[in-house]
């Protein structure tokens, strides 16, 4: 039987399957749903508070029911009130966008859609609002994930670059098994070379797989 080649869609598959077994999706997905809250509470005080929405949104209905009455040829897309997917933010003098979605930028990869919400155009946070604080402490987190998905790319590409082959990877390190893509072709395994480093950064092997 040929052996299966190391194929470029195979090896980002691997990569991708290490990402995951490391917890780094699971901790994006965690970051932007924190940046969703924290978002939604910086958007309430800048217009004041639940209380002042309800009120606004109320009087939106009402203002909404009257104008469809007005004929057609002179209604507009025009919206009544403000409603966008961000807000500008001074930021204690330092300024930067919210997206009610947890977007750090208008576009990433694999975000979810932007949300439109009532909000003014731009707020302003002094440097002793907690707000502020939160900020930065989820900017150290993004950066750490970032941090750590780029060496465990770096890495796994490094072990992947050396070999050409799955029989030959698992040869090199037999716990990249649980790294194949799910359709991977079945290679027996042959006794175990640890790679130590390697196999702690990416959480290898799993709790299962070490009492097996």
């Amino acid at each position: 039987m040929a052996q299966t080649v190391l194929s470029s869609i195979i090896k980002e598959q691997i990569i991708c399957n290490a990402l995951a077994k490391a917890g780094i999706p699971k901790r994006k997905a965690a970051l932007r749903a924190a940046r969703v809250a924290w978002a939604e509470r910086v958007r309430l005080a800048a217009i004041g508070g639940q209380e002042v929405e309800a009120e606004i949104i109320k009087n939106l209905k009402k203002i909404e029911a009257l104008a469809s009455k007005f004929p057609e040829s002179l209604k507009t897309a025009n919206s009544i009130i403000r409603k966008d997917n961000d807000m500008y933010l001074n930021l204690a003098g330092s300024r930067v966008n919210v997206y009610f979605n947890g977007n750090y930028r208008w576009h990433e990869s694999g975000s979810p859609d932007h949300i439109h919400k009532i909000a003014p155009s731009e707020f302003t946070l002094l440097a002793d609002d907690p707000l502020v604080t939160e900020f930065y402490g989820f900017d150290a987190l993004y950066k750490q994930i970032q941090s750590d998905e780029s060496d465990i790319r770096q890495n796994v590409s490094a072990a992947l670059s050396k070999v050409r082959t799955i029989k030959r990877l698992l040869e090199e390190w037999p716990e990249a098994k649980e790294l194949l893509p799910a359709d991977a072709p079945s290679v027996p395994l042959p006794p175990a070379i640890r790679r130590e480093t390697l196999n702690e950064m990416i959480g290898l092997p799993s709790d299962e797989e070490a009492i097996a």
